[in-house]
């Protein structure tokens, strides 16, 4: 019996070869995929006294969550330990 005449040999080439081309067609679709994405991003690149608008004002705001962040966390205890103050001294 030669191996074109095993059925495992057969079954074991043709599931190697299926592995191949969906490892092919992965790598294939992740690369134009990642192509596409990249050629869309062109349309949003600035320069310039434009881009160093943005940097300063993404840099702001990223500062601006940070101290909110920081407030809040600093904030929350004495709101908490403040109980029913509305209702003390009613009946």
């Amino acid at each position: 019996m030669t191996n074109d005449e095993n059925p495992f040999y057969r079954s074991f080439m043709a599931l190697d070869s299926w592995m191949s081309t969906a490892g092919f067609e992965i790598v294939d679709f992740i690369q134009r995929s990642w192509s596409a994405y990249s050629s869309w991003l062109e349309h949003f690149r600035i320069g310039g006294l434009a881009r160093i608008a943005v940097d300063l004002i993404d840099d702001a705001l990223t500062l601006g969550m940070g101290v909110a962040v920081i407030v809040a966390v600093v904030a929350i205890p004495p709101f908490n330990n403040t109980g029913d103050i509305w209702n003390q001294g009613r009946q």
